[in-house]
């Protein structure tokens, strides 16, 4: 059972934190300094692969990014358990009301099956509300991750945050680079995130009939500039590969259901770097303040050439986020796990002035 733990309505201070420190103590003596230093505020968290600040990639450091809110409140919960859907759905009852805007929300990375989480978060989101964070990492060691909620770092559950105001403008966007190019296939034998069978065939058979011996050597690193991209809606996502098992299965970063048409992804250094602002994004007012969260792939491909984009986006709103194990994104009310993609989470409160500082 998903025991929610909820912290009461809080002034209107948000602190995200984000750390790829080493040593778990002393994340949580930041976390518990910070909380004693400003009792009052609302602290999420996780650990990372990498932390974005102010249009800069670092890492082996902790990020505090502090917003203030005038006009709009927040509401804190944490939860652990076992069950990804579960979890999120014990969430979805406690998070969303008739007012909520927007919900950030950080899972363990390695605990939990992000798709089936956003599932459970969903269930319950009758207002449409925006759902964007991310999976929590641990700089590719793959054996812990955690969230942070106030002065708690814990691993096994989730944390979310909702932020509600009538004034508040919430506006998101994503940035995928991969094109999807050559032949279409079928995925005809899956279980959530673990492939079997493409065309009836075994994975590394076709891998190695697209990609060549030298690709499925060297795999999963050999694939990172050719992840699997399926077409839901109006958008493209991508799959990117984990690790393979000992009989042949192939475990990718969200899941991809049997009956799936899929096709191979092709990025170079120019094509993944390139973003153009969406519609809305263009016609609105002035921003004040840009969320990253960002695939540690992105980073393993492109390194510091990423900050050409993250200085574009400081340039329209301050700057913060962190590299991840998967990207959380709404649409068409729906949210989607991706990979390999740098979402966005853009807030502006209407009637007041933006200020620009940053704590590292």
């Amino acid at each position: 059972m998903e025991q929610v733990e909820i912290h009461k309505e809080t002034q209107n201070i948000l602190i995200q934190m984000f750390s790829s420190e080493a040593q778990q103590e002393r994340v949580e003596s930041i976390a518990v300094e910070v909380m004693q230093t400003l009792p009052h505020a609302t602290l999420i968290g996780a650990s990372t692969a990498g932390e974005i600040i102010a249009g800069k990639i670092i890492e082996r450091s902790t990020v505090l990014s502090i917003s203030v809110f005038e006009k709009s409140s927040l509401r804190l919960l944490k939860s652990q358990g076992d069950d990804s859907y579960a979890l999120g759905l014990s969430l979805a009852k406690k998070v969303f009301d008739s007012d909520t805007k927007c919900v950030i929300t950080f899972l363990d990375g390695l605990a939990h099956n992000g798709q089936e989480y956003l599932q459970g978060l969903n269930a319950m989101n009758y207002k449409h509300a925006v759902i964007a964070g991310g999976m929590a990492a641990d700089m590719l060691n793959f054996k812990r991750t955690y969230t942070i909620c106030a002065e708690h770092v814990f691993s096994g559950g989730a944390v979310c945050v909702a932020i509600s105001g009538e004034d508040l403008e919430v506006l998101q966007d994503y940035n995928l680079g991969w094109r999807a190019v050559g032949p279409t296939f079928t995925v005809t034998k899956s279980d959530g995130a673990r492939v079997y069978e493409i065309d009836h065939r075994p994975v590394k058979e076709l891998y190695e009939e697209v990609l060549g011996s030298f690709a499925v050597e060297n795999m999963p690193a050999s694939t990172i500039e050719f992840p699997l991209i399926l077409q839901e809606e109006d958008m493209q996502i991508a799959r990117s590969m984990l690790s393979i098992a000992k009989d042949g299965s192939i475990l990718y970063g969200g899941n991809i259901q049997e009956g799936s048409v899929v096709r191979f992804g092709l990025g170079s250094r120019t094509l993944v770097n390139q973003y153009y602002p969406n519609q809305q994004l263009k016609e609105s007012e002035t921003l004040q303040a840009c969320f990253l969260y960002s695939c540690i792939a992105r980073k393993m491909f492109l390194g510091k050439e990423l900050e050409k984009n993250f200085h574009i986006l400081e340039n329209s709103a301050p700057t913060s986020g962190f590299f991840t194990y998967g990207e959380f994104f709404f649409n068409e009310n729906k949210t989607k796990l991706l990979n390999i993609t740098t979402t966005l989470l853009f807030l502006r409160e209407k009637g007041t002035e933006a200020a620009k500082n940053h704590t590292e």
